[in-house]
């Protein structure tokens, strides 16, 4: 497959997550229509990375941000057995291979890095806080 091909499909699966998503944090829904999306977000999700096209470590950001979003309206496991927040937590941080204990205590702040590690530090971040809100 070309680069500009995987690329569109990888488009394509975030334009079905973001739309999942959504709908599964929206108000008003019932709850049965919140189980439906919550269950399709993560089935896109878990394709998205079945196929190739997204990584693990962007389909565990997703399921840390969507864990985090459904407490307003119940337990997240309510709306998808997946979504345990212990288990969601860590895959994020074995992602970026982080203990819970390293997520807690590293500094946050990049801004005196140079570009690189600016750009490492953020990517860490965008999984590490997630996990973090989960604990």
């Amino acid at each position: 497959m070309r680069a500009d091909a995987v690329g569109d499909r990888a488009n394509w699966w975030l334009g079905v997550v973001q739309f999942t998503t959504s709908r599964a944090t929206a108000e008003p829904a019932s709850r049965a229509e919140r189980q439906q999306w919550t269950r399709l977000a993560v089935v896109a999700l878990d394709s998205a990375f079945e196929d190739g096209d997204l990584p693990a470590r962007h389909i565990a950001g997703r399921k840390a941000n969507l864990t985090l979003a459904l407490p307003r309206f119940g337990a997240p496991t309510d709306f998808s057995e997946t979504l345990r927040p212990d288990d969601v937590a860590r895959a994020c941080l074995n992602e970026v291979r982080m203990s819970p204990e390293e997520a807690v205590s590293t500094r946050w702040e990049y801004r005196a890095e140079d570009v690189g590690i600016m750009r490492d530090l953020r990517a860490v971040r965008n999984q590490v806080v997630p996990a973090l809100g989960l604990a």
